[in-house]
């Protein structure tokens, strides 16, 4: 999965998420899906962060809210996965080792992690 992209961008998943799964679910895949893009552009080294110290800051917040979609997602008992909950918190210790104070941040490790976790939510619903 390319990182510009979303569990829920291409029209086959669209079809498939509205047909088959109930609109709880559905709502809380959106939510992943909005979070997760949001932490991706976050780790993005090209946008206009200032210093390290915003970087870190805005990470970490975006992170605080895909935890609470992962939360969310965990009420229910298919995504109750190792797979899922190993990238989930791969995630959360990826993003725990990365170093804001360098000049250079080093995201690749967690922007793969993002992909992964993202393949890996998409696997359950299709």
């Amino acid at each position: 999965m390319s990182s510009t992209s979303s569990i829920c961008s291409s029209n086959d998943a669209d079809f498939i998420v509205d047909t088959r799964i109930p609109s709880s679910i559905r709502r809380d895949i959106d939510r992943f899906s909005v979070f997760i893009n949001r932490l991706r552009a976050t780790l993005d080294l090209n946008s206009s962060v200032v210093d390290g110290e915003s970087m870190c800051v805005n990470v970490h917040a975006s992170l605080e809210m895909v935890s609470e979609s992962m939360r969310d997602l965990f009420k229910y008992p298919q995504f109750k996965t190792n797979p899922i909950i190993l990238l989930s918190l791969q995630l959360v210790q990826a993003v725990k080792d990365l170093k804001f104070d360098t000049c250079s941040v080093d995201t690749t490790p967690v922007l793969n992690i993002i992909d992964q976790l993202e393949s890996a939510v998409l696997n359950i619903i299709l």
